[in-house]
């Protein structure tokens, strides 16, 4: 069962959300700066991981105006505008870490034992990448060990996402026996509706449905998959910090 969240949960990630500039401007100042050995590193470090953190910090902004923590109702365009913020969100972090891989890997002229290049599905940070991951500086291996429950959810949202079902943000939850029985009875209007080309019917079933229920921010996939059910203003925060954290250790251990 979901929950609001409480006033302290939502005075906190607002606080957060307003130091996600200075945090996200040192660590891409870092990238920047720095004198890379291969020009792919460079490209990869300022056009790549880089933007990907600016990408993300804007999400991180635009989620909290479009629906704010202690938003109590929303429009179904809110929640769809919601949704789509979201999915670029995890798409750029998965790609983020992907990039710092990359870097890692080409600064510090990594081949396979036989010389080759290797190839694209061993670049990344997650469980299965086990040659970048084994040649991590320890304090990157430990981080990335105790980060095994977020490669969990970033996974399983990054390929439902793009292979399976889009993530998606409902307008409202639905807690009370008898709102959910009406919820039912409008949903079979709308597909009747749907079924008679008769649009005004639709839509108005639509909007009734959705001030049934109380808006609560959270993200899902697929419900027959068992989806993870995760608050993504907190959940957004913590993929920043992850990938900063990520990013500054290795920053420091390139040759």
């Amino acid at each position: 069962m979901t929950l609001p969240l409480t006033r302290e949960t939502i005075q906190r990630l607002a606080k957060e959300c307003k130091s996600v500039d200075w945090k996200n401007a040192e660590t891409i100042a870092q990238l920047q700066a720095r004198q890379y050995s291969d020009p792919r590193s460079r490209e990869y470090a300022n056009h790549g991981l880089g933007r990907r953190l600016q990408f993300i910090g804007r999400s991180i902004e635009f989620i909290f105006e479009v629906t704010p923590p202690d938003a109590k109702l929303v429009s179904i365009d809110q929640s769809a505008h919601a949704s789509i913020i979201v999915q670029s969100h995890i798409t750029n972090v998965f790609g983020a870490l992907d990039n710092l891989a990359r870097i890692w890997v080409y600064e510090n002229s990594m081949r396979r034992d036989d010389g080759r290049s290797i190839p694209e599905t061993w670049f990344g940070m997650g469980p299965g990448n086990k040659f970048v991951r084994s040649s991590l500086p320890s304090n990157a291996k430990r981080f990335l060990e105790d980060s095994s429950e977020w490669f969990k959810y970033l996974e399983s949202f990054r390929h439902s996402l793009a292979h399976r079902i889009p993530l998606y943000v409902p307008h409202a939850t639905i807690s009370d026996v008898d709102a959910e029985r009406a919820a039912q009875d409008l949903t079979e209007t709308q597909n009747d509706a749907i079924k008679s080309g008769n649009l005004g019917a639709y839509s108005k079933a639509l909007h009734e449905q959705a001030a049934l229920g109380e808006f609560i921010p959270i993200i899902i996939h697929s419900y027959s998959e068992g989806s993870p059910i995760i608050y993504y203003h907190g959940q957004m925060l913590n993929d920043l910090h992850t990938v900063i954290d990520l990013t500054n250790m290795v920053l420091a251990s390139l040759p």
